[in-house]
């Protein structure tokens, strides 16, 4: 025995073997820890534990049928560690007889063992084999399991079956061969479970992008583009983005308090000028006559308020006003779907406004339908979801407590209703939740007499936000603008006096 501790690792080696079917050449990559090997010339499923390379199976297909995008034998670094990639295979479901294929890669190195890329449609993840089992958790709907504290919710579960093999595989591979496969999701992770027979295997992949693997591999030219939103892609949210909705929330929270100071005419000078726009104002008083109006760090003072925000916000706002109680508003979710064509699935010329029947949504508007391009490839779709259905505390809820992903599919799923090719031409989708979106109309909600109080109000703060008619919509809002400004000028000028 050797008192210098153990020699270090020698470089991979291969072996070199032949077919017994075609006597065409092999290389043996993964050495003894391959289970099945594959002859890319006559598509004979060889048995690697066997000395002889006994033939398993045969099966027919071209050569050229599905090459893999990362061909075989190529070296990568994933995690740090250096790759080989050693097997691939072609993976089928069918969901309302519409199939669905996806490519997964076997990577081997000799100290670290086995781990697997798979890719959908330009979609990338990198998957291993879970050390422990999950919790599975079926009393709950969707089904759940949790992880290393973290709960991953039920996707979809269907049946794979394997149509097309190439190099080695640790498992006893087979074309035709199919299992049942669930897969629970929790952005940018998915973990399945895959069940063939009486034996599970639980594995984990993470989402990672067609770039970084073309990286990690040394390919040449660019990686397929994504089609659709994968089940665990994470939200393309930016930080860019998520301050333009930071900044629109704030705008929902008050539509800025339409004009916080139109003139200044307590005396006949000019007091102020400037413009006040987009700032998010959380405190009115009353001062004098008029008002102390706080807007972050900076106090404003004027003699008139239009109050434009959503009235319930008023007696947030507006130091000393009572609870409001006849104003109930429904919450909405809004998404802009980027498409980077358009679905086949029309049926009938395209249109603005799209609304399906018998659908719970207000389905969408294309934004681009009125454009006088003569051949418009790309556009954005707007998709309308009015929670109107039972009480809309409960729907505040839904909204909070769902995250992303739940709503991505809920989306997708209503508008493969009349567009089943939908997911391979969205490349992304930008959700907007609103608590209270629009004024609900209820009985007795028009002749209201806190309503018609607040509506004809003649005082130094004046309401100017649609809710006041009892129906959110544009043409009231300008309305309620317009006769607030005006009442607001009448007692300017009624305070002037004539002019000479």
């Amino acid at each position: 025995m050797s008192t210098s501790g153990p020699n270090p690792p020698g470089k991979p080696q291969v072996r070199s073997l032949n077919c017994p079917g075609c006597g065409a050449a092999l290389t043996l990559r993964s050495l003894s820890q391959a289970v099945t090997v594959v002859c890319d010339h006559c598509h004979s499923i060889l048995d690697a534990q066997d000395p002889r390379l006994t033939i398993l199976q045969k099966f027919t297909a071209a050569v050229d049928e599905d090459p893999p995008l990362i061909p075989l034998g190529t070296r990568g670094k994933i995690r740090g560690t250096d790759y080989e990639a050693v097997g691939f295979q072609r993976r089928t479901i069918h969901v309302d007889g519409i199939p669905y294929s996806w490519h997964e890669y076997v990577l081997f190195n000799p100290y670290k063992g086995f781990r697997y890329l798979t890719e959908y449609n330009g979609h990338w993840n990198d998957t291993s084999i879970l050390r422990s089992l999950p919790t599975v958790n079926n009393d709950v709907s969707p089904a759940t399991v949790s992880y290393l504290g973290e709960t991953y919710k039920h996707f979809q579960t269907a049946k794979a079956g394997t149509s097309f093999v190439l190099g080695e595989f640790p498992w006893q591979v087979r074309v035709g061969e199919s299992s049942d496969v669930s897969d629970y999701v929790s952005p940018p992770r998915v973990i399945s479970s895959e069940r063939t027979g009486k034996e599970v295997t639980w594995s984990m992949g993470e989402y990672i992008s067609g770039r970084d693997i073309w990286k990690a591999f040394g390919l040449q030219g660019e990686p397929p583009e994504r089609i659709g939103v994968y089940e665990n892609q994470p939200s393309p949210l930016s930080a860019e983005t998520t301050a333009i909705w930071v900044a629109f929330g704030g705008f929902m929270v008050v539509l800025f308090v339409m004009m916080i100071l139109f003139w200044s005419f307590a005396r006949s000078e000019q007091v102020v000028e400037g413009n006040y726009a987009n700032r998010m104002v959380h405190k009115i008083s009353r001062r004098g006559k008029g008002f102390s109006v706080l807007a972050g760090d900076t106090e404003y003072q004027t003699e008139f308020i239009i109050f434009a925000a959503p009235t319930f916000l008023a007696s947030y706002l507006v130091e000393g006003m009572a609870p409001l109680h006849d104003f109930e508003y429904s919450p909405w979710l809004t998404a802009n779907l980027t498409l980077e064509q358009f679905p086949d699935s029309y049926g009938t010329d395209p249109t603005w406004d799209n609304v399906f029947m018998e659908s719970p949504t207000l389905g969408y508007v294309d934004a681009t339908h009125q454009s006088v391009r003569s051949h418009v490839e790309r556009t954005v779709w707007t998709f309308y979801w009015a929670l109107a259905d039972g009480l809309p505390s409960e729907n505040r809820q839904l909204l909070l407590n769902k995250d992303w992903n739940y709503w991505k599919e809920a989306i997708l799923h209503d508008l493969e209703r009349v567009h089943h090719d939908i997911r391979k031409c969205v490349s992304r989708i930008d959700i907007m939740r609103m608590g209270h979106a629009m004024a609900r109309p209820k009985v007795g909600a028009i002749f209201s007499a806190e309503r018609r109080n607040l509506a004809k109000a003649h005082g130094r703060i004046l309401f100017a936000n649609s809710d006041l008619s009892g129906f959110s919509i544009f043409e009231e809002a300008q309305y309620r603008g317009v006769n607030a400004a005006d009442r607001v000028l009448s007692q300017v000028a009624r305070a002037q006096g004539p002019t000479h």
